[in-house]
């Protein structure tokens, strides 16, 4: 049998996929015809130039073969048949043929599937073209964009669309753009499923409302936001399909993608700005087919890539994909979020499972649950997270099992036993629990979730959180399953604090980031940690040492054998500068100075009035900290100079 994808019209306000089950006769057994809304989509497509026309038009095709990807998963017939128009090109097959095996692994892994048609393997699925070349506009002179052309819009003032979740991601994306509100201009745009998300819960329109009282005008969320909806035809499915395979797994994010590429077209938006982050690209542990599960596929680099390359080229250069977050961990975010989003924490919701008859209430029992509580917990008071969790979740017993995996726990247990089979938990989906009973340790839920060592991390800094709050221990944190987050003295508390900079300074190289974005991002980052640090009262300054190391970046004004003055990156005056040795040698504070280390701070000092006199002729203050009572939040040396305005005395 075949599934084939027959055409795609536009009706109107929206654009229908027909797509077919064929028998082994190809007698056409069901025809399935779901579709996207769009507002004045009609209209719109008939105002584009023929550039912008055929773009849409391979926007167009690229949602359709999204939606074929979630009709697939009812049937997983060995052949897809493609008879739409314009024709796609070997290269097209090859990015979908990907992103069918790729993001649907988890599907093939919780049902067993091993084999389309019983005799070959997972790689012997078939894409066909049978359709002709000729587009629905009839024009198919309209060459491919090159990868290496430059883009076909004005580079010097982006208009960003960017997609919304409900969760803590796409706000911190949104606030990151709007740090300088010069850079670009930025839309919210939102793809409603059959349950219509937007209109029933509170929570989306409240979060683009929230949002746009920090931007320019104060649009009501129906008016700022961009609305696509995505309708399934639930009962013809369901009545149709292999009733013996259970739907998991879906490719929401690549569906989203290109939802939101006809979107950009449509409305003269150039970027697409997704908040995905660099623990997408972490798979679940699990291999199934000599391939590992990753549920967050379609979140991930290996996604985000040769999406960006495809919609680049076949769209003409008219819009520009990528994440924001792609350089950073889930925990990163999370610390971010903390920074610049507090005010929407009691408006996001992540929980896959959510409760109540609108469905806007966290169910406080799931994985997901637990790791955002573990995230937010680590950067937001106490008081905050039981105001979004309605209780204090390190209190029950709920989310206990999924900390334990989130965290690896179970796994190092196993490998302590030297266990090489491992009956899997019952927090694996149930058809799996039958077929797979050897797993890659250690293996992480089948959510949008981080790594162990995120976990672990964000857990060890919501404990020291609630502690320093002067709050109760939660009983889950006393509990022996997390004795390993408690530090045993001081030594250990600092290797601690270095393990936790080490991964909230981390910065991936690899991304789609456009040039005007990395500063800021940059930026809110080592602002963010630096809070951190006086908020906790971490004293190991990792950041100082990479900046030495010229492990990240740093406007140096001054560089010998001995020190370093850079420019700070949350300036106090006009003029903010800061001097530090490039050797501590335990000299972590002004106070603990040896008798040995007396040219060294001369020579600070003298490095300190130097700098001043070229930065700032008509006068400067040096200042340096000491200790809880003297306001020093990061403990390796450092003076600062401070100028470039008249100063007050005395300074307080």
């Amino acid at each position: 049998d075949s599934l084939v994808f027959a055409s795609y019209a536009v009706l109107d306000d929206r654009v229908e996929f027909v797509i077919e089950h064929h028998g082994p006769d190809s007698e056409v057994l069901c025809t399935l015809k779901p579709s996207l809304k769009f507002p004045g989509l009609c209209s719109s497509l008939d105002s584009l130039g023929s550039e912008s026309r055929a773009a849409a038009e391979q926007a167009m095709l690229g949602l359709g073969m999204s939606a074929l990807a979630y009709v697939w998963m009812g049937f997983l017939t060995p052949t897809i048949v493609i008879r739409t128009a314009p024709a796609l090109t070997d290269e097209q097959v090859s990015f979908w043929r990907e992103v069918l095996l790729k993001s649907l692994r988890e599907h093939f892994f919780v049902n067993g599937v091993r084999s389309f048609d019983g005799r070959g393997g997972l790689d012997d699925l078939r894409i066909v073209c049978e359709s002709s070349s000729q587009s629905q506009s009839g024009d198919d002179s309209l060459p491919c964009w090159n990868s290496d052309q430059p883009w076909a819009f004005d580079e010097s003032r982006p208009r960003v669309l960017v997609p919304m979740g409900a969760g803590k991601d796409s706000t911190v994306a949104w606030e990151l753009l709007g740090r300088d509100p010069s850079c670009c201009e930025r839309r919210w745009f939102f793809l409603q499923g059959e349950n219509r998300e937007f209109a029933r819960c509170w929570r989306y329109a409240a979060l683009a409302d929230a949002a746009a009282e920090t931007s320019q005008g104060s649009e009501p969320a129906l008016k700022s936001v961009l609305l696509g909806e995505f309708a399934w035809p639930t009962g013809p499915f369901e009545r149709s399909r292999n009733g013996a395979l259970n739907c998991a797994g879906h490719p929401w994010a690549c569906l989203v993608c290109f939802a939101a590429a006809l979107a950009a077209l449509l409305n003269g938006y150039t970027h697409i700005c997704v908040g995905n982050e660099r623990s997408a690209g972490l798979g679940n542990g699990l291999l199934w087919e000599g391939v590992e599960v990753n549920h967050q596929w379609d979140k991930s680099l290996e996604f985000e890539m040769p999406a960006h390359q495809y919609l680049k080229k076949y769209c003409r250069g008219l819009v520009h994909y990528f994440s924001l977050l792609t350089p950073l961990w889930d925990v990163q975010v999370g610390m971010l979020f903390g920074r610049l989003c507090s005010r929407y924490s009691d408006l996001i919701l992540s929980c896959n499972q959510p409760e109540g008859f609108s469905k806007s209430r966290w169910c406080g029992a799931c994985a997901k649950c637990a790791f955002v509580a573990a995230v937010l917990g680590a950067f937001l008071p106490a008081r905050q997270l039981r105001a979004i969790f309605g209780d204090d979740v390190f209190e029950t017993s709920a989310i206990a099992a999924h900390l334990d995996l989130l965290c690896g726990l179970d796994s190092q247990a196993a490998a302590a036993e030297d266990a090489d089979q491992v009956q899997l938990p019952t927090l694996l989906p149930a058809p799996a629990r039958e077929h797979c009973k050897v797993l890659v340790l250690p293996w992480k839920p089948l959510e949008c979730v981080g790594g162990a060592d995120e976990t672990r991390l964000a857990l060890g800094l919501a404990r020291r959180r609630y502690l320093r709050e002067g709050r109760r221990e939660p009983r889950l944190f006393s509990a022996a399953r997390c004795s390993a987050l408690q530090s045993a003295d001081a030594r250990a508390e600092e290797s601690d604090a270095r393990c936790s900079r080490r991964m909230l300074l981390d910065w991936g190289e690899d991304s789609l980031l456009p040039t005007w974005t990395r500063d800021v991002v940059r930026a809110c980052l080592l602002e963010a940690v630096a809070g951190l640090e006086a908020d906790l009262d971490l004293k190991i300054d990792e950041r100082g040492d990479k900046i030495i190391k010229k492990e990240i970046p740093a406007s140096v004004v001054y560089e010998d054998d001995r020190s370093l003055a850079f420019r700070d990156v949350g300036p106090q005056a006009p003029v903010h500068i800061l001097v530090i040795p490039k050797d501590r040698d335990g000299l972590t504070q002004l106070s603990n100075a040896r008798d040995d280390q007396e040219a060294l701070l001369g020579h600070l000092l003298l490095v300190a009035s130097r700098v001043g006199k070229a930065e700032c002729p008509e006068g400067f203050r040096l200042v340096i900290n000491d200790g809880k009572h003297g306001s020093q939040s990061v403990y390796h040396l450092h003076i600062h100079l401070i100028g470039g305005r008249q100063m007050n005395w005395p300074p307080g």
